[in-house]
């Protein structure tokens, strides 16, 4: 995949002792701008693979997608935060079989 390859590494490596947070993007129009790209990609890669998308991607992977965040990974524990973080990757979900769709010329 052309988003996040490998991990490259210069120096040493540790563990660490505590957990770290990771901020991935700064607010929810940075997400937007990073999801319309990577959504590309990852619609790109599965087109070269020979993967095709139908009504079921577009109507459920988004659907699961929120599923399994909010409630199996428990983003409802995150109140407000993990109900809009769950709500933006089924976006992402749609937005990526959609692009998908649309290169299968499905229009």
């Amino acid at each position: 995949m052309s988003v996040h390859e490998a991990v490259q590494v210069n120096g040493k490596t540790g563990y660490l002792k505590s957990p770290m947070e990771h901020h991935t993007y700064r607010d929810v129009s940075d997400y937007l701008k990073r999801m319309d790209r990577y959504s590309a990609l990852a619609a790109e890669e599965m087109f070269r693979e020979g993967r095709k998308a139908g009504y079921f991607d577009i109507l459920f992977r988004p659907l699961f997608t929120f599923i399994k965040m909010f409630f199996l990974q428990k983003g409802f524990m995150e109140g407000g935060t993990g109900l809009v973080l769950s709500g933006l990757y089924a976006s992402y979900t749609l937005s990526k079989y959609a692009k998908l769709w649309e290169m299968s010329g499905k229009r």
